[in-house]
């Protein structure tokens, strides 16, 4: 489990706070002072005109914005600048780059290879021939992993767990 304690606070929106909004917008900024961690927090419903009175934000540790939205947690470590969006779309999160709009791969940050050795798991579960992943370890050819993840996508989704699922979608948007 990840320790999320003692890091530092965050700029909230209160409708974050309160839940009448969810969680979108996602800034890093320059700390203010060592309790500071640089995050500021905004509600999918603020407003230019909510947000330009200072009384409807309040600063919470990490922690406690992690515990109302989880997707946070593997943020933390992004450079100042950082300007992303949380993105709920077919019951998936996701973060895209607020001015580019492109996507920002942080699902699970598994590596090439950890993502390798799941899917050659999980074809080995499921009865499919999992000796090309040997291959695929040494060669990390993300094009030939991607065409293996959607065979075993295609032919045996109706069997997956619901586990088996996200697993094999955070393998897939883990490494694209």
């Amino acid at each position: 489990m990840i320790d999320l304690s003692n890091l530092g606070g965050c700029v909230v929106s209160k409708n974050i706070y309160t839940r009448k909004g969810n969680l979108k917008w996602c800034i890093r900024e320059e700390s203010k002072n060592q309790v500071d961690n640089g995050w500021v927090f905004l509600s999918d419903i603020d407003t230019e005109e909510f947000l330009s009175d200072s009384s409807n934000m309040v600063v919470l540790a990490w922690q406690t914005v992690a515990e109302i939205e989880p997707a946070i947690i593997p943020i933390f470590d992004m450079p100042i600048g950082t300007d992303i969006e949380l993105v709920v779309e077919n019951n998936r999160k996701y973060f895209v780059d607020t001015n580019t709009r492109q996507k920002i791969n942080m699902i699970m940050k598994m590596t090439v290879n950890d993502a390798v050795d799941k899917l050659k798991k999980l074809y080995e579960k499921y009865g499919l021939d999992n000796t090309v992943f040997e291959k695929l370890l040494n060669e990390t050819n993300i094009e030939e992993m991607k065409k293996y993840i959607d065979i075993l996508y295609k032919s045996k989704f109706k069997e997956f767990s619901v586990e088996d699922k996200d697993l094999i979608l955070d393998i897939y948007y883990s490494c694209f």
